[in-house]
């Protein structure tokens, strides 16, 4: 059964902000000193503070579900105020400085601390460089770190292009979920379904994949238990085995961080293997049974 149908026509991400959001979404793409693999990313994250800080400004003022440039987006971002990310491991990891201790020797803080100043590096520059016209009343770094946490946490893809997707990115996750989201590109909108039949009053779930606890802390910062975990993960982060890359990879995947996991071949895996077969002209298999 059908649930939802969300047209991309209404979904936050660049096609629908590249038309909505002009020229600020540009400017904000088109930042030279923002690394260049978080340019889309960060782009869509400012678009996502202004919209947040429209909404504070009704919110404020009263003025709630009275958005007439966009009022699905407004109320969308009404929405969006009211989430907690205070167990999230950005937050804790620079609020919290005894929770370092309590994870070691896990390395999961030191990962959280250095996204967390990275998103901040971010903020820094888009201040920086675009005007206070442009970026508006309330572009502080508070909000910023709410629509970064806000997209990091409900993103989904669609024809490979990341998105937030209102309404479906509201549903929570469960390795017993009721209902499917898929992207279809002939309707041009993220379906919903329900796979089975639910009580009236009964919570609606969905699945965010086949991510081991590791991801899914890193990500949306909870876990679930042991038992259900769908798969393992081992990251490959700090100090690299330096004579191993310079032998197989390219320089410029130097510092990347390689994810194994036990179920899902993840894509800094499939980057690392391709440039070492294609740059490198090395054999992929040498390489991997070598970094295991």
């Amino acid at each position: 059964e059908l649930l939802i149908s969300m047209p991309s026509k209404l979904f936050l991400w660049p096609q629908t902000l590249g038309e909505v959001m002009e020229p600020f979404h540009t400017a904000a793409a088109a930042l030279p000193d923002v690394v260049s693999r978080l340019r889309v990313e960060a782009a869509q994250v400012a678009c996502l503070t202004k919209l947040l800080a429209e909404a504070l400004q009704r919110c404020n003022a009263g003025l709630v579900g009275t958005s007439d440039d966009h009022p699905v987006w407004g109320r969308y971002c009404e929405a969006l105020l009211g989430e907690d990310f205070g167990d999230h491991p950005y937050w804790r990891a620079m609020g919290d400085a005894s929770a370092a201790q309590g994870l070691a020797p896990s390395r999961e803080l030191e990962h959280a601390s250095y996204m967390a100043r990275e998103v901040l590096i971010v903020h820094k520059t888009i201040v920086q460089e675009l005007s206070a016209e442009l970026l508006g009343p309330r572009f502080d770094a508070g909000l910023f770190f709410q629509a970064w946490l806000c997209r990091l946490t409900r993103v989904f893809h669609a024809s490979g292009v990341a998105a937030s997707v209102p309404v479906v990115d509201f549903f929570n996750h469960s390795d017993c979920h009721g209902a499917d989201w898929y992207w279809d590109s002939a309707a041009d909108a993220m379906l919903v379904t329900a796979n089975r039949a639910h009580a009236a009053g009964e919570q609606v779930f969905i699945s965010y994949g086949l991510r081991s606890n590791t991801l899914l802390m890193r990500t949306y910062g909870f876990t679930v238990h042991p038992q259900v975990e769908p798969s393992w993960t081992f990251v490959l982060q700090g100090e690299k085995p330096r004579e191993l890359f310079n032998r197989f990879l390219p320089e410029r995947l130097g510092e990347l961080n390689i994810h194994l996991d036990s179920k899902v071949i993840q894509e800094s895996l499939v980057e690392a293997l391709n440039a070492c077969q294609g740059e490198m002209s090395q054999d992929a298999r040498v390489f991997l049974d070598e970094l295991c």
